[in-house]
């Protein structure tokens, strides 16, 4: 495994074992959120990332990024900023820049560039 993608790996370990974390382990249940996937155009959680993550299915740290920009910007398109959720991901997020800013400073420098991240 390639270095950089071996602290992708860390780096989504570490955010598992945020107690805020909770409400993005798995994707959402269908049938508790059924319009979710109607407005959601590609759910994604740290469980499938992770598992990215595991299985070498990255082929750079650019695609995890990406794919965990995603989640944020999935959870702050559908809930309310009051909410919970909400508030969690935001300090997911915040965690995970951080993360990125440490571990892969001249990724994090490129995250604003490429995206919005909120």
């Amino acid at each position: 495994m390639d270095d950089k993608l071996e602290v992708c790996e860390e780096i989504v370990s570490d955010l598992l074992k945020i107690p805020e974390s909770a409400d993005f382990i798995d994707l959402v249940d269908k049938k508790k959120v059924p319009d979710y996937y109607d407005l959601i155009e590609r759910p994604i959680c740290l469980s499938q990332i992770k598992e990215k993550t595991l299985y070498l299915q990255y082929e750079s740290c650019e695609e995890f990024i990406d794919d965990m920009l995603t989640l944020f910007e999935n959870c702050f398109s559908y809930n309310l900023e009051q909410s919970e959720v909400y508030d969690n991901g935001r300090i997911l997020q915040t965690s995970f820049l951080s993360m990125l800013k440490s571990r892969l400073p001249r990724l994090h420098r490129t995250v604003g560039k490429s995206r919005k991240s909120d």
